[in-house]
């Protein structure tokens, strides 16, 4: 492939600049041929379907419904789409490539769950070979490479096992606290990092200091770059894979945004893994990576094991960064657009523990209304609106329906949240809704928000356990508010949110102490 950009190094002669244009643009030509020629195929090929597909926008010759993927906040689109539609199966297909859109949690665990053996699949996306991003568990194909670091993740954050990490949880939560106390006025960058900062000490048993930490920066920004270019519609390539084959410098396919994100991931797995080695060479095996690459170093060292456990370490530096980070930032946005509700957990907590002591995790069974703000925050604001897409490996038969081969199939996470016979007043935050007539706590509502079947996320136990001891230990000893003219209606809140695959808040609050009690306990814990 050829390269052609004003930073070359090397004086190009404008008849050999020519040639290389002419070159390039029958590359062009030349893929959008093939393109036209395979297109045809399948469309021939498929006049002899006569199981219909799902309902969908009609399409345009070759093209198909490329003009219908939409391209921000698609999850509000989808939700549009299957209202006119009068369906909860949505079906676009560009260049013979389909995507199924799922917007009832009926029909997502049905497929995702019920029938796992199918649909258990991640769909090929060229843009996470140009981002480094192969080795990331999520968005791994099914496989061997994916069932052995799946097992690292599952012996080592499987419920039963999770409470292991409890201390190291704990210490971190205060921390955090303190962080937030010294920094009242802007204390976003501190509540951002919380998820990365565990996470970090779990993987590399490195202790980040954000907000200016180096590894915390470097993962947040691959994450938040890899986010960008993920959805469907937002590069071009994961609709039309032969894309790869044009040259970089084409505009709007994701070249540049995945080049970008590469150079951070080569980094950030660089830099953690050579600070890994240097621990062990001083006898430091305390970090989740020490420990694997010991393992694999004494059955004789096998560089395929050895990438396999740099991923899973790496998955769970990464997933953590950005996914609980979003969490947290949507907790203290709507509690700050909520005092009614932080009064009322705050009185609960009060009530329960007292305010000599900090909230731990044995508490959580004594807490029914916090633990109702964790599931209702969930359901509220999903961290990813639209899940990562699974990928049918075989034809299916749905409702009447016909879903190929090959499918893209995303749950529309916002229309299941968003569903009025489940969650009545659903645009509102109420946690009430998950608590019973006697106050207690339902039987848990919202588990698939973080997956289906066998792409359930393997470290929710982690996280679930993080969130809550985090929530309750900030409506402990802190008074949330909300910037000076944030009115709170719902467009604002809309608004305030990201349009990239895992979704977070952009906002401004302020932090006061409850009392001089709960400075002592924010001192003192530390």
């Amino acid at each position: 492939m050829v390269h052609v950009g004003s930073n070359s190094t090397h004086n190009t002669s404008p008849h050999l600049e020519f040639m290389l244009l002419n070159l390039a643009a029958h590359q062009v030509v030349l893929v959008l041929g093939l393109l036209g020629v395979s297109t045809l195929l399948h469309l021939f090929g498929t006049r002899r379907q006569r199981v219909p597909y799902p309902p969908g926008p009609k399409g345009l010759p070759l093209i198909g419904n490329l003009l219908d993927i939409p391209t921000s906040k698609g999850w509000l689109a989808y939700m549009k789409m299957g209202k006119e539609l009068s369906s909860d199966i949505l079906h676009f297909s560009a260049f013979g490539n389909h995507i199924i859109v799922l917007n009832s949690l009926e029909d997502s665990v049905e497929l995702l769950e019920k029938r796992a053996s199918i649909y258990s699949d991640r769909p090929y996306a060229p843009v996470l070979d140009l981002m480094g991003w192969t080795w990331f568990l999520p968005l791994l194909p099914y496989g061997d490479i994916w069932r052995h670091t799946r097992r690292i993740f599952h012996q080592r954050f499987r419920k039963d096992v999770a409470h292991h990490f409890q201390p190291l949880q704990l210490k971190k939560v205060k921390e955090l606290l303190l962080s937030l106390y010294s920094s009242m006025d802007e204390p976003i960058p501190h509540f951002q990092a919380i998820g990365g900062a565990i996470n970090m000490q779990i993987a590399y048993d490195i202790d980040i200091k954000p907000p200016n930490d180096h590894y915390y920066n470097l993962a947040e920004k691959a994450v938040a770059g890899g986010a960008e270019v993920f959805l469907p519609g937002a590069a071009l390539m994961n609709e039309m894979p032969f894309l790869r084959y044009l040259p970089s410098w084409v505009p709007g396919i994701g070249f540049q945004k995945a080049a970008a994100v590469k150079t951070l991931t080569d980094q950030m797995r660089h830099d953690t893994y050579a600070h890994t080695r240097g621990e062990m060479a001083k006898g430091h095996y305390t970090s989740l990576l020490a420990q694997l690459l010991e393992e694999n170093d004494a059955a004789g060292g096998s560089e395929e094991q050895e990438e396999v456990v740099k991923g899973a370490a790496t998955s769970i530096y990464a997933a953590g960064t950005d996914t609980i980070a979003c969490a947290v930032q949507t907790f203290f946005y709507q509690m700050a657009l909520h005092p009614e509700i932080q009064r009322k957990a705050q009185t609960e907590i009060d009530l329960v523990i007292g305010t000599h002591r900090l909230p731990d995790f044995n508490d959580r069974p004594s807490l029914p209304y916090t633990d109702a703000i964790y599931h209702e925050l969930l359901r509220l604001r999903p961290i990813f609106p639209m899940n990562l897409p699974h990928a049918s490996i075989a034809d299916d038969i749905y409702k009447g329906y016909f879903i190929p081969k090959g499918s893209m199939v995303f749950a529309n996470f916002w229309t299941i949240t968003r569903d009025e016979n489940r969650f009545p007043d659903a645009n509102k935050c109420l946690p009430e809704r998950f608590l019973d007539q006697n106050g207690q706590l339902k039987d848990d509502m919202t588990s698939w928000i973080y997956g289906f079947g066998r792409r359930i996320c393997p470290g929710r136990h982690l996280a679930s356990s993080m969130l809550w001891l985090t929530f309750a230990s900030v409506l402990a000893t802190f008074n949330i508010h909300k910037s000076e003219g944030d009115t709170g209606n719902e467009e604002e809140v809309e608004a305030a949110y990201s349009a990239t695959a895992i979704s977070h808040p952009d906002f401004k609050c302020t932090l006061t102490p409850r009392s001089q009690e709960a400075i002592r306990l924010i001192h003192e814990s530390n």
